[in-house]
């Protein structure tokens, strides 16, 4: 048997979330979720646009101690968010105790997975324009490095032989460039 009543609030709703939310809001279904997802709904019910916008998961732990109260954890996108959440420890206290979750403590992390919007602005901003063709060495050029590392010890010599090549390539290149 349907109820009329709640189809008939699912016809009225203006979108999806009012659908779901009235689907959730359910007693039956409070009682099918534990109570870190209840806790965590508190959590973005009782909070404003930016602790939303920056938590990035809630869980309970067990108090510290048999009898204490459990403890929130709530992760959030950058450490400077963890840091701010964490100075209004006491509001967020009093204001999951009015929505009726009695916590010991609400600590604040930094959830150390970035979001996929940070990540794919990583992975854009990583990929590093080709390095430019640096100019071969001459013959009298490489002569002159070879004898300049020729007083480092051998493990050390063709490091140094690199190296220097590099920077004399490198620098041939930027006074090219500037020419």
């Amino acid at each position: 048997m349907i109820n009329m009543s709640r189809t008939d609030e699912f016809a009225a709703a203006q979108g999806v979330g009012d659908a779901l939310r009235g689907l959730l809001d359910t007693p039956q279904a409070k009682r099918a979720m534990g109570p870190g997802r209840l806790a965590q709904q508190a959590w973005y019910r009782m909070n404003g646009d930016i602790e939303r916008a920056h938590t990035r998961g809630t869980y309970l732990t067990r108090g510290r101690r048999s009898g204490d109260a459990p403890t929130f954890v709530v992760y959030t996108d950058t450490r400077t968010c963890a840091i701010d959440f964490r100075a209004n420890r006491e509001v967020y206290l009093a204001r999951m105790a009015a929505a009726g979750f009695e916590f010991s403590d609400i600590e604040f992390r930094q959830d150390r997975r970035p979001a996929q919007k940070e990540a794919a602005g990583r992975a854009r901003s990583a990929k590093k324009p080709a390095a430019p063709r640096l100019p071969e060495l001459t013959a009298e050029e490489e002569a002159r490095i070879r004898a300049a590392v020729e007083d480092q010890p051998e493990n050390l010599r063709e490091r140094a032989y690199k190296a220097m090549c590099a920077s004399v390539r490198r620098q041939k290149y930027d006074s090219a460039q500037n020419s």
